[in-house]
């Protein structure tokens, strides 16, 4: 034999498969998963069973061929066509053979070996391997190392094998002596002067430590690839935790550096100073601190504290006016992932970091409350919804961006008061007509003096101009005519600039509400002295 497998294998004997067989035969049983006894069983309950010889989804030509293979195991006939198909092929390879194929068999024939002498052959092959096929105790590294490509095993890979030998031998009563094969004496025949391990007992050793075999071409190849595989994906995963995590810490940066418009935004036309967002959450996180500058007539300066009864009303206005703090303005920012406390018809319980609690069963405010709420937080963050259109009258509120933005998303707002069809029609057409008026152009407009512009959907002829596959508007849509485009900036400066005008700092309003804070040179203290300027 060209190795000790091949002989054995020539023998009879069982010796571990290679690695490349072991995977024909792993993937054979995946794949034939389906004549498992316990799946027979259930085919053979018909209907009744759980038909789980189904489980995957076969094709119909997949179907038919484990149903044939189960009927045919079972001894039940086989469908009409298919003994039809086997009569024709028994009557196209029934006839007798020719001459020259009836010479051809019986020659070989004569030349097979009857059952007696194939007996005999065996017991002198066993006989001759008991006495010739076998190593020295002191050559077991050697074959183990002839089994392994030449890679010589470890003292503890052979010590392992011998003891196995030894174990082998005691439980099969072997002949060589209950010693074992590593003593003295151990393994030694009665015609033997030094212990020796049989061929047989040396492969069934090998089999029972599960010995180390290396592998060869085709497995390094695939070992070399599954590794590679786990690495790419270990990699992927690491790369995946990592992306998590800078997302987590950018929410939470994000909740602790809350945007300028959370901390200082103040309604123009109805707020004053104190009832900056800002000082609502140091109200939150210390309501009886005397130094809070929500309690002094000016954020600076002096710090002179309002009267009591001035105090009061501020502190009932921060407790009514909760959901205004930086903290439930981010909720809103994230649209309800990040917690939904804002919603709540009074303060949540919050956790330690300051969040509202997963547990809180504080009931929700009324929708009307919620629209309230969710109006002051679109202003707050786009405050070209509260610009007031220079050409409309006093009492066309509705020609508001904010109105219009209503109209666009499907609201009601714009039609308060429009009893008559004449006069919601009216404004129905004037908001479709200036649909370019609406918040999302004007900060479009507003950005476009600053830096080179994503979209000026403000110089669009249409007001819903055709939109890719993903969604969003075409770049190719048609522009207005220039002398519209002129009319529409003429606009934009007319409403949007004196708006955007400097704005005064906590001590110009020294505890009085300014007519035009956002209009103007900025003033400093003296030129107030406590008066209401015209």
């Amino acid at each position: 034999a060209g190795n000790p497998t091949a002989g054995a294998l020539g023998l009879g004997h069982e010796c571990p498969a290679s690695g490349p067989e072991k995977k024909k035969r792993e993937d054979w049983y995946k794949d034939n998963w389906w004549k498992a006894p316990e799946v027979c069983d259930d085919w053979a309950k018909g209907p009744a069973g759980n038909e789980t010889w189904k489980k995957d989804n076969p094709s119909p030509e997949e179907q038919k061929k484990r149903d044939d293979w189960y009927r045919a195991n079972k001894g039940e006939p086989a469908a009409p066509e298919e003994q039809d198909k086997r009569d024709a092929w028994y009557r196209k390879h029934g006839k007798e053979p020719s001459g020259p194929q009836l010479d051809k068999r019986e020659d070989w024939y004569r030349k097979q070996l009857s059952d007696d002498d194939k007996a005999k052959r065996m017991d002198w092959l066993r006989d001759r391997g008991d006495k010739e096929k076998r190593i020295l105790a002191d050559e077991l590294g050697d074959a183990l190392a002839a089994i392994n490509e030449g890679q010589r095993p470890t003292d503890e890979q052979i010590q392992a094998v011998k003891d196995q030998i030894d174990w082998n031998r005691k439980g099969e009563k072997d002949d060589f002596g209950p010693d074992g094969a590593s003593g003295r004496k151990r393994g030694v025949a009665d015609d033997e002067d030094e212990p020796t391990i049989g061929q047989d007992e040396f492969f069934k050793a090998v089999a029972d430590t599960n010995f180390y075999v290396a592998p060869d071409a085709d497995e390094r190849e695939m070992q070399a690839e599954e590794e590679k595989a786990d690495q790419e994906k270990e990699e992927m995963t690491r790369q995946e935790e990592e992306a998590a995590y800078l997302a987590m810490d950018a929410e939470e940066e994000l909740a602790k550096k809350p945007e300028d418009w959370q901390r200082n935004y103040v309604d123009p036309e109805n707020d004053e100073w104190w009832k900056k967002p800002e000082y609502i959450e140091q109200y939150q996180r210390d309501p009886e601190d005397t130094e809070a500058p929500w309690r002094m007539e000016g954020a600076s300066g002096k710090k002179r504290p309002v009267s009591d009864e001035e105090q009061e009303e501020r502190e009932q206005w921060m407790k009514d006016n909760w959901w205004k703090a930086p903290k439930h303005s981010t909720e809103w920012k994230r649209d309800g992932e990040g917690g939904e406390g804002w919603k709540k018809a009074a303060q949540p319980e919050e956790d330690d970091d300051g969040m509202t609690r997963d547990d809180d069963e504080t009931p929700e405010a009324t929708p009307e409350q919620l629209k309230e709420r969710e109006d002051w937080f679109k202003n707050a963050k786009n405050p070209e919804r509260q610009v007031v259109d220079p050409e409309a009258a006093a009492d066309e509120w509705w020609k508001k961006p904010s109105m219009i933005e209503d109209f666009q998303e499907g609201g009601d707002d714009w039609q308060r008061g429009a009893e008559a069809p004449e006069e919601k029609q009216k404004r129905e057409e004037w908001l479709k007509d200036n649909w370019w008026k609406a918040p999302k152009q004007i900060e479009e407009w507003t950005k476009a003096q600053k830096e080179d512009p994503e979209q000026q959907t403000w110089k669009r002829a249409a007001a819903e101009p055709e939109e890719d596959d993903d969604g969003m508007n075409r770049n190719d849509v048609e522009e207005a005519p220039p002398e519209v485009v002129a009319e529409r900036e003429a606009w934009y400066k007319k409403a949007v600039e004196p708006f955007h005008g400097e704005k005064l700092n906590d001590d110009d309003f020294k505890g009085e509400k300014l007519e035009e804070p956002f209009h103007g040179e900025k003033l400093k203290d003296d030129d107030f002295k406590g008066e209401k300027l015209e």
